[in-house]
């Protein structure tokens, strides 16, 4: 993740009412994988440090399949087998895991209007009975993290598995429905107050239509919320793509091996072990989407761009690919300052031959 993101990180990491997640492990894991497996391992250790997903329960026996959760006064544990996190996630990505859900989900409202949901995560990835969703807003400044329960499935008092440590953390929360909210610690209390009167007074379909316009169109790996969001107004079609720099570190090695581009945002982990009483995330089975982000071509083209512009992948900017018809690629060079104008060139297929736009 780019430095520049680091205060909303901090911000998301600390207003999740979970402890951080140990992406050191993942790292080292990343160290002994094939190349393309440390690329979309990296991508997934900043995605759930960002996210907040980690949790702290130390679990002899796996008794159960997803993450169970438990309230004992004003505080929350957690503890983990299994869960899928996708970031910038799509409206159908959104809408397929409320349906997939147990309960009744009443999804986060009362939220600034230029709020958007930065990453979702579910357990059991089949049948969810905990969803966490994490928001970024770059005008407010709002970075939080939500996490919605199935009200049925919660434990109270000590934890029942066996070999369980959990670590109880401060928390507020309410009752929707079915559903329990538990939400950051620091949230403001005037804040708190509104988002849980708001979600009163909607059904989870209206919270379902709200949150629909704090999806992403595109198909965004990594990078920053502001870009993103600037990258969505210059898109000409859903089918844009956006590279952050350590996407686009990966390019050479990518076009050395004749691979295109994979699609990280969506990973299921599994079967986490235990390791000194914490769930040892960088041995648990990790699941990715076979699906492409970009094809060879496109990833020629926005190598081409970069050539011809002596642009580097440690530019302070981000990407955007998109394939207005068949015969070119459309390739956007978005600073990360909004004062600077974008570049935008077209790339000939399949001579790859630029010609700047503006």
């Amino acid at each position: 993740m780019q430095s520049d993101f680091a205060p909303n990180a901090r911000g998301a990491r600390a207003a999740i009412p979970v402890p951080a997640f140990p992406a050191q492990r993942i790292r080292s894991r990343a160290q002994r994988a094939t190349a393309r497996s440390r690329a979309r391992i990296l991508a997934l250790a900043g995605a759930l440090v960002l996210a907040g997903a980690g949790v702290r329960a130390g679990v002899a026996a796996k008794v159960f399949d997803g993450v169970r959760v438990w309230l004992s006064g004003g505080e929350a544990a957690v503890a983990v087998d299994s869960f899928t996190i996708a970031s910038f996630p799509t409206a159908s990505q959104l809408r397929a895991t409320v349906a997939r859900a147990t309960f009744r989900v009443v999804l986060p409202t009362g939220l600034p209007s230029g709020a958007r949901i930065l990453r979702i995560a579910y357990a059991p990835s089949n049948r969810p009975t905990v969803m966490m969703v994490q928001y970024a807003d770059e005008v407010s400044g709002l970075a939080a993290g939500f996490v919605l329960v199935a009200t049925s499935t919660l434990g109270h008092g000590t934890p029942s598995i066996p070999g369980a440590a959990p670590e109880w953390l401060p928390t507020r929360r309410w009752t929707v429905g079915d559903e329990t909210v538990l939400a950051p610690p620091a949230f403001a209390a005037r804040g708190a107050a509104r988002i849980e009167a708001a979600m009163h007074a909607t059904t989870p379909a209206q919270s379902l239509a709200e949150n629909d316009r704090r999806t992403w169109r595109l198909t965004v790996l990594g990078g920053r919320v502001d870009v993103a969001s600037r990258a969505e107004r210059l898109a000409a079609n859903d089918h844009a793509v956006l590279l952050d720099r350590a996407h686009l570190r990966w390019i050479p090695d990518l076009l050395k091996q004749g691979r295109p581009m994979p699609d990280g945002r969506d990973v299921e982990l599994t079967h986490i072990p235990s390791l000194h009483g914490e769930p040892d995330y960088a041995h648990a089975t990790l699941k990715f989407t076979h699906t492409t982000a970009l094809s060879l071509p496109g990833l020629k083209a926005v190598q081409a761009v970069m050539r011809a512009s002596h642009t580097t992948s440690a530019c302070r900017c981000e990407i955007l690919v998109e394939r207005p018809s068949g015969a070119r690629y459309r390739v956007i060079t978005i600073p990360f300052s909004p004062r600077r104008p974008v570049a935008t060139s077209d790339v000939s297929v399949p001579s790859f031959v630029v010609r700047t736009v503006r």
